[in-house]
């Protein structure tokens, strides 16, 4: 008999004696077989014949073998995408055995981006892991989604041009120029003149603001 190995003891329905020579109204004969299931690394284990009472019967066995094969190689692939430009940014591979779980995960990754000056958009890769699946034919694929995070500024709230954005990042993206108080609050002249119908001036109201 042979499984490929998925750290699990096997249970085939298989795992049972064949027997030859027993007479079709005979009595069954008594056997067991070995306790396979502590068998799950990959190798080869016995499958040994323990034979019972059998007073109507001369029985010999013949023992078998439990071959475990190494699992398939499955391969997952997460790729990083900027929404606001529409580039691929990057693709974070790994790889592990059908049915084994993988120590990926995007949070990582999400908070550096985010430092960076991204706000996530999405993540379909799942919170709580992914297990490989059996398909040798298909990667499975994952798509993080992000976007360029904007900080509206106002004449209330100006910045220093070349200082963190975010002061807990100080190597993180910096505010530019003209986001400084004098570059956010200008004066603003507006001047009304009344005239008359022939265009003499009647009297001029100037407000600044």
């Amino acid at each position: 008999m042979t499984k490929k190995w998925d750290n699990q003891p096997y249970t085939g329905d298989d795992l049972v004696g064949t027997v030859t020579g027993q007479p079709t109204d005979g009595d069954p004969v008594a056997y067991q077989l070995s306790d396979l299931s502590g068998d799950t690394a990959v190798g080869t284990y016995p499958i040994t014949v323990t034979v019972g009472t059998n007073p109507n019967y001369d029985v010999t066995t013949t023992p078998g073998t439990l071959t475990i094969t190494e699992a398939d190689t499955q391969y997952l692939k997460v790729n990083y995408e900027d929404d606001t430009t529409g580039k691929h940014l990057r693709t974070d591979t790994d790889h592990g055995y059908t049915g084994t779980q993988s120590d990926y995960k995007t949070a990582g990754a999400i908070a550096a981006y985010e430092q960076d000056g991204y706000d996530l958009v999405s993540d379909d890769f799942p919170a709580s892991g992914v297990t490989f699946d059996d398909d040798t034919t298909v990667d499975q694929l994952f798509t993080v989604h992000l976007k360029h995070h904007v900080d509206t500024v106002t004449p209330d709230n100006p910045h220093d041009p070349g200082t963190p954005i975010d002061p807990s990042n100080p190597t993180g993206p910096q505010w530019p120029t003209g986001v400084t108080e004098t570059d956010l609050n200008h004066t603003v002249t507006e001047t009304i003149q009344y005239r008359f119908a022939n265009g003499k001036t009647l009297r001029r109201r100037t407000k600044s603001a």
